[in-house]
């Protein structure tokens, strides 16, 4: 768009660049030069070149995000004129419609051309009356309007018949107006009012750098919490208390056994899968999400149980903000402020114990139903997150318990996306005497030998999560799990297979 400013022709995808002289500017001409020397040196390279427009901007968080062409346009407000008429087109693009477009081409299974314009496009690119009204409106208004504006440069076409000495290879440009002279030193001066600060560099360099660690569009669009997907959804004021009390209850008491943390042989991410790439969006997270669902699963019966249950149980799951949740999945719980590749709280989950006269010969005693206090941290380094937990029972097993995992995020097409990764169990000696000890009195009635554990590794699991988004309310979610024992949980008597395989489906409709 920088070399040919005529608002009536379209400047085509095309290999064939103007030469060298015909580039108002030596940017677009270097830059053309690196594509032609890249075809010709490197002539096997699987090369796609993208070609991005005027960058202003962020379409949500204004122009923070990407300021540099913006101080052109405003110190052209600011003087009164420009290179170029007020009814003159300028095709402009908001960084994240940037970025969107390039990870799509990315992304993409197969590219049809090896060659992009990101551009607004004739239907989308405005005239620069219009971002000079726009200023008018939201900077210091000024009393004429902007209608004493001028131009101040000829179009570059008015000089394209003129000679152009043959002994000449690079011309010298006609002398220029003073009062573009005028304009460069004024822009230069307003760069350089206040130069940046040490610190200044070590926030630009923290906010790139969190940038680059933020996963594709098409990971961070899945917010999967309980293992689906949950959409953020606006809710008023007059709804918040009833939708949390819903939401508590629902925690609490309704039997989502599926995923629970401490009955499920699944990996524990898969609870929370997807949570913390929502976070790294960079969008605003809306105050209220909410999301309904039901699921339904063949898993254990309880840790190292011999026979397995089909479980059906339906999902709650309702977030404030990036600071507060209550789940049927995740438990009740609360994100520490202040980080944004790292998510790190405290929830109450919940253990559903073992029922009695369960194992060997019904020999083996029940463990009560008990509330968990988990302490969990998570970090991502995109696409791959890990995470740390370690929760306690208070009464039930009345032991800890602690898991590390790690899972990845593999966008397969634009509405499907899986999850997978290993989780490690380790617990202390009261959590494996109760699930997998065998105690005087239930070796007394047939459940084997006395087996007192110690404290050490429980499992390894390898999961999965494949959710499919069918519209922007619905989805489909299936996980997966294999999960072996190992340590004195493999070692013990009252344990089932020491291998198992275990399976569920889940559909979500997201508010």
């Amino acid at each position: 768009m920088a070399y040919d400013p005529n608002r009536e022709q379209l400047v085509g995808e095309s290999w064939e660049m103007p030469a060298r002289e015909h580039h108002l500017v030596t940017y677009t001409a270097s830059k053309a030069e690196a594509e032609r020397q890249m075809r010709e040196t490197l002539p096997g390279l699987p090369l796609i070149v993208v070609r991005p427009s005027i960058i202003v901007g962020h379409s949500r968080l204004g122009c923070t995000p990407s300021t540099s062409i913006f101080w052109v346009f405003r110190m052209g407000y600011e003087i009164d004129h420009f290179m170029c008429d007020l009814d003159d087109y300028i095709d402009v693009v908001p960084v994240d419609y940037c970025a969107g477009a390039i990870s799509h081409i990315l992304l993409a299974n197969t590219l049809h051309w090896d060659l992009y314009h990101i551009s607004a496009g004739r239907g989308g690119a405005c005239k620069l009356r219009d971002i000079y009204l726009a200023m008018n409106r939201t900077e210091r208004p000024k009393a004429e309007g902007i209608s004493s504006y001028r131009r101040i440069s000829k179009r570059p076409n008015q000089h394209a018949g003129a000679a152009v000495p043959s002994q000449a290879r690079h011309p010298q440009p006609p002398p220029a107006d003073p009062r573009v002279i005028a304009l460069r030193w004024l822009l230069v001066a307003a760069l350089r009012v206040r130069q940046p600060t040490p610190a200044d560099r070590g926030h630009a360099a923290t906010a790139a750098h969190d940038r680059l660690r933020r996963p594709l569009p098409e990971i961070h669009r899945w917010h999967v919490a309980a293992g689906t997907n949950a959409r953020r959804f606006q809710m008023s004021v007059s709804r918040r208390a009833a939708a949390l009390i819903a939401a508590l209850a629902g925690c609490l008491a309704a039997a989502s056994a599926a995923h629970a943390a401490g009955n499920a042989p699944l990996a524990e991410w898969q609870s929370s899968a997807g949570v913390l790439f929502d976070q790294l969006d960079g969008e605003p997270p809306a105050t209220w999400s909410a999301a309904l669902g039901v699921t339904s699963a063949r898993l254990a019966a309880y840790p190292g149980a011999n026979r397995n249950r089909q479980w059906t149980s339906p999902i709650v799951d309702l977030r404030y903000g990036n600071r507060a949740f209550a789940s049927t999945e995740e438990g009740i719980g609360y994100n520490l402020p202040g980080f944004t590749t790292t998510r790190a709280g405290v929830a109450l989950t919940y253990d559903y114990g073992r029922s009695a006269n369960e194992g060997p010969n019904h020999a083996l005693l029940g463990i009560h139903a008990a509330p968990e206090v988990k302490l969990f941290v998570e970090h991502a380094f995109t696409p791959v997150l890990l995470r740390f937990d370690v929760r306690r029972a208070i009464g039930g097993y009345d032991g800890w318990v602690a898991d590390l995992s790690a899972y990845v995020a593999l966008p397969l097409s634009k509405s499907l996306v899986l999850f997978a990764g290993p989780s490690i169990t380790a617990a202390d000696n009261h959590y494996l005497q109760r699930y997998y000890g065998i105690d005087a009195i239930e070796a007394a009635a047939g459940a084997g030998p006395e087996f007192h554990p110690r404290s050490g590794l429980e499992s390894v699991t390898l999961g999965a999560n494949l959710v499919w988004t069918i519209s922007d309310h619905w989805l489909v979610e299936g996980y997966t799990a294999g999960d072996r024992l190992f340590g004195n949980a493999a070692n013990s008597p009252a344990r089932g297979p020491l291998s198992r395989l275990s399976g569920g489906l889940a559909i979500l409709y997201q508010f």
